[in-house]
C-alpha cells in the first residue's frame, strides 16, 4: 500500500468523474452566464409576484372589507369579531345574513351572482339539552353527564325559506332549547363577481363563511367571518402568466441541466460522503429553487386547464418559495468576491452559535410563556394560548408592545409588572446582548478573513488542491481563491492527513504481527536460510523498530506528506 493507493478517490468521486470531464469541455457554461441566468430567474419571479399582487390585492382587500361590513352590520364588534348576547339578536343576525346574500345581485354596486348556489347551514349541538345541572345527594348542583355531539346540515334556496322551519323550531320554547344545546352554527355563502385585470374582465368566486361560535358558553356568541376567493379561468387563451410560466420553466430547466452536467446536481450531494457535502451546499439550493418553480408552474397551468382557482393559495406558497430560493442562489456568486462576502461569512460563523444559544435558552422562554398563560390568560388575549404567549414575549424581547402589554395585564395587579420587569432583565439585558456579541465577533472574524487574502493564487497551486477541495471557483483567466476556501482546503488536508496516519499505523501493526509470527515459528530474521547476517531484505526495511514498505520509513513518508 503506497501513498497513491491511500489517496485513491472514493466511490462517489469515481462516479462523478465522467461528468467532471464533460463539465470541463468547451461546451461548459461560463460562470458569468450562470450568474446572469440565476439573476434573470430571480428577477422574473419577483416581477410575476409583484404583477399578481398589483392586480389582485386591491380587489381582494376591498371585497373582504365590503363583505365584513355587509354581513356584520348591526352587530357589536370587538375588532374583527362580532358579539351577540341575546337570542333575539342572534336570530336577527342570521336572518339579516341570509337576506343580504339574496339581495346582493339587486342592491350591490358590483356584479354579483348569488342564485346559482344555495345557502348551506351546518349546525353542531349537544345531543341532549343541558339546561340545568343534575343535583347531587346534598341538593347542590353537580356535574353534567357526559354529552355527545350531533350535526345537522341543510340548504336554503330562496329568501322565502326559513332556517327555523328547516330546524323544526316553531315556538319560543324550542328556540330556547336550541340555543341551550347549540355549540356552533356555520352559514356558507358562495358568490361570483367580476374582477378587472389589466385589459380584460375575469370571473372571481368567493366563499364566505359566517361562524356563530358558542363553544366558550360565556353568555355570548362570537360571530366571525372567513372570506376565501379564487380566480375562474373561463378560457384557455394565452394569458401573460402562462407565457411567463413557459419562460421560467425553460430557464429553470437550463439551470438544472447545467448543474447536472457540471457534476453539481442534487444526486451528487446525496451520493457524496459527509466531509465532501459542504462543496454541494449551493447545489441543493439550486435544485430546490428549480423544483419549487416547476411545482408553481404546474399548479398554475392546472388552474387554467381546470377553469378553477381553488389552488391559488398553494400556488402562491410555491411561487414565493421559488422567488426566495432564487435570490438566495445569487449569494453563491457573491461568495468568492471578498468585498461582498463579509455578511455571508459572518452569518456562516455566527448563525450556528446563535442557534445553539437559542436552543439553550428555549426552556427559559417556555417557562415564562407558561407562567404568563397561568397568570394573565383571563385578562389579555396576548396570553390566551401558548402560541400567543410566545409571540408576545418575542415581541417584548425585540422592544415592541411592552407598554401595551403592561396596560393589558394591569387587572392582574402588581404581579404583572414584576413579570415583565423580570423577563426584560433576564432576556433583554443578558440574553439579547449575548446574541449581539456573538454576531459582532462573527462579523469581526469574517472581516479579518476577507482581508487576509486578497491576491489570487497561482493556477498550479490551485490545481494541486482541486482534487481535495472538489473544485475551486475560477474567474477570468486566472484562479481566484478566497480565505474561506483556503481554510476549507486546510481543514480537509488535516482530516485526510489524520486518515493517512491511521491507515499507516494499521499497515505497520500488520507487518509487525507478521514478523512476530515468523520469529515464533523458528525462523530468524537474518540468516537461518532466509537472510544472511547483515543482509537487509529487499521487500522490508527496519526503521526504529517499525516495518515499512519498499524501504520507505514512516518518518520519511510523513515528510513527503
Amino acid at each position: 500500500m503506497n501513498l497513491n493507493t491511500l489517496m485513491e478517490p472514493n466511490r462517489w468521486q469515481r462516479s462523478v468523474k465522467p461528468w467532471r470531464k464533460l463539465a470541463s469541455a468547451p461546451a461548459r457554461l461560463p460562470q458569468p452566464f450562470l450568474s446572469s441566468l440565476h439573476l434573470v430567474v430571480a428577477i422574473l419571479l419577483t416581477i410575476k409576484i409583484a404583477a399578481v399582487v398589483r392586480e389582485d390585492t386591491p380587489f381582494i382587500v376591498a371585497s373582504t372589507a365590503t363583505f365584513s361590513d355587509m354581513f356584520l352590520a348591526g352587530v357589536q364588534r370587538h375588532g374583527e369579531i362580532g358579539l351577540l348576547y341575546e337570542i333575539d339578536d342572534c336570530v336577527a343576525s342570521i336572518n339579516r345574513t341570509i337576506d343580504t346574500y339574496f339581495k346582493l345581485p339587486r342592491t350591490g354596486l358590483d356584479v354579483y351572482d348569488a342564485l346559482s348556489t344555495p345557502v348551506q347551514i351546518n349546525v353542531v349541538q349537544f345531543s341532549t339539552n343541558p339546561r340545568r345541572a343534575l343535583p347531587d345527594k346534598k341538593g347542590q348542583a353537580g356535574k353534567l353527564k357526559g354529552l355527545d355531539f350531533q350535526t345537522w346540515s341543510g340548504n336554503i334556496t330562496s329568501r322565502s325559506d326559513s332556517w327555523l322551519d328547516l330546524l323544526g323550531i316553531d315556538g319560543e320554547r324550542k328556540l330556547r332549547a336550541f340555543f341551550n344545546s347549540l355549540v356552533q352554527m356555520e352559514i356558507v355563502l358562495v358568490l361570483r363577481t367580476l374582477h378587472r385585470e389589466l385589459d380584460h374582465v375575469q370571473a372571481f368566486d368567493w366563499e364566505i363563511t359566517a361562524l356563530y361560535d358558542f363553544v366558550g358558553r360565556g353568555g355570548r356568541i362570537e360571530l366571525s367571518l372567513s372570506v376565501d376567493g379564487s380566480h375562474v379561468h373561463q378560457d384557455q387563451s394565452w394569458h401573460w402568466e402562462l407565457l411567463m410560466d413557459m419562460l421560467l420553466g425553460g430557464l429553470a430547466l437550463l439551470s438544472e441541466s447545467s448543474a447536472y452536467l457540471r457534476g453539481e446536481s442534487l444526486l451528487c450531494y446525496l451520493r457524496s460522503s459527509r466531509q465532501w457535502r459542504s462543496n454541494y451546499k449551493w447545489r441543493v439550493v439550486t435544485t430546490s429553487a428549480n423544483v419549487t418553480t416547476w411545482a408553481a408552474i404546474i399548479l398554475e397551468v392546472g388552474e387554467f386547464m381546470a377553469y378553477s382557482g381553488e389552488t391559488r393559495g398553494i400556488t402562491a406558497i410555491f411561487t414565493g418559495m421559488a422567488c426566495m430560493l432564487a435570490w438566495l442562489k445569487i449569494i453563491e456568486h457573491l461568495e468568492p468576491l471578498s468585498p461582498y462576502n463579509t455578511l455571508i461569512l459572518a452569518m456562516r460563523q455566527g448563525v450556528p452559535v446563535v442557534l445553539v444559544f437559542l436552543i439553550g435558552s428555549t426552556p427559559l422562554l417556555m417557562g415564562f410563556a407558561g407562567l404568563g398563560m397561568a397568570l394573565f390568560s383571563e385578562h389579555s388575549d396576548k396570553f390566551s394560548s401558548l402560541k400567543n404567549s410566545c409571540i408576545t414575549l418575542f415581541a417584548i424581547l425585540n422592544g415592541d408592545v411592552l407598554l401595551e402589554t403592561s396596560r393589558d395585564i394591569q387587572a392582574a395587579g402588581n404581579i404583572g409588572d414584576v413579570f415583565l420587569v423580570t423577563f426584560v432583565c433576564i432576556f433583554v439585558y443578558s440574553g439579547l446582548n449575548v446574541f449581539i456579541s456573538i454576531i459582532q465577533d462573527a462579523y469581526s472574524s469574517a472581516k479579518e478573513q476577507t482581508g487576509r487574502l486578497s491576491r489570487p493564487s497561482s493556477a498550479a497551486d490551485v490545481r494541486s488542491w482541486e482534487g481535495l477541495e472538489g473544485g475551486l471557483s475560477r474567474t477570468g483567466s486566472g484562479v481566484g481563491v478566497t480565505a474561506v476556501q483556503l481554510n476549507q482546503v486546510e481543514a480537509r488536508l488535516r482530516e485526510q492527513m489524520a486518515d493517512l496516519q491511521k491507515q499507516l499505523a494499521e499497515v505497520t501493526a500488520l507487518l509487525s504481527s507478521g514478523r512476530q509470527a515468523f520469529s515464533t515459528g523458528g525462523v530468524k530474521e537474518h540468516g537461518g536460510g532466509y537472510f544472511s547476517d547483515g543482509e537487509t531484505p529487499r521487500h522490508m526495511h527496519r526503521q526504529g523498530g517499525h516495518v515499512d514498505h519498499v524501504g520507505v520509513s514512516s518518518s520519511s513518508r510523513q515528510k513527503g506528506l
